[in-house]
């Protein structure tokens, strides 16, 4: 699937609309309304699926004594799909807030563990606005490292340059369903016959997206 640009986007939908391309995305007043429509898009379809081509590998080295570590580049939308020890060869436990509280706070004396780290919660972003975690047990040395697999959905598009690498058509559907309710009827598709192309668009991506993680679709007892 070959890449789209924000600029060529904004275009795939004025072309739909009958109105006149542009050669920057704000050039004019409506086509600005136009990228609007299409980074609410971009945002609405990357958080129905965790898209392969946003899913990426981080890398976290523990220091000693340190809890708190951040996805460094990532946003407050990134989300931990599974997190390894890989140094001990162990995959780590995600905790709920409660979970962590009992074993950090709920210990007589206030005795937290100390060792290898073997399971984590999410902590909300750092001052960057990075998704940042807190692990635990508390690293007792800096030689654990900690691998994450993160799906980390990038900011809105600002640059005619920008590119899409997720599948571009839903984003333009649905971009073009925003459009067409602003304006109205207008004697051509209507508005919820958009909205039916732009979710069945989003549902075709989807599945041939699935196909290539098929553990995200296949329920196990536990």
């Amino acid at each position: 699937m070959a890449s789209r640009t924000f600029l060529q986007m904004v275009n795939d939908v004025l072309r739909e609309l009958r109105e006149p391309e542009v050669t920057t995305w704000n050039q004019s007043d409506y086509s600005e309304l136009i990228g609007t429509y299409v980074n609410s898009a971009k945002r609405d379809v990357e958080n129905a699926w965790n898209w392969d081509a946003l899913r990426d590998t981080f890398s976290i080295t523990c220091v000693t004594s340190t809890v708190t570590y951040s996805f460094t580049g990532t946003n407050d939308r990134a989300k931990v799909l599974d997190g390894w020890n890989y140094t001990q060869g162990w995959e780590l436990r995600e905790r709920t807030w409660r979970g962590m509280n009992r074993v950090y706070y709920g210990n007589s004396g206030g005795n937290v563990t100390t060792g290898n780290v073997n399971s984590y919660v999410l902590n909300g972003v750092d001052l960057s606005e990075q998704t940042q975690i807190d692990v635990y047990p508390i690293p007792d040395n800096s030689t654990d490292v900690l691998k994450f697999t993160v799906y980390d959905p990038p900011s809105d598009f600002t640059l005619d340059a920008d590119e899409c690498i997720i599948p571009h058509r839903p984003i333009v559907e649905t971009a073009l369903a925003r459009a067409r309710g602003e304006r109205g009827e207008d004697g051509g598709i209507s508005t919820s016959e958009q909205a039916a192309f732009a979710m069945r668009a989003s549902a075709d991506a989807i599945a041939l997206d699935a196909a290539r993680h098929s553990e995200d679709t296949t329920w196990e007892a536990v």
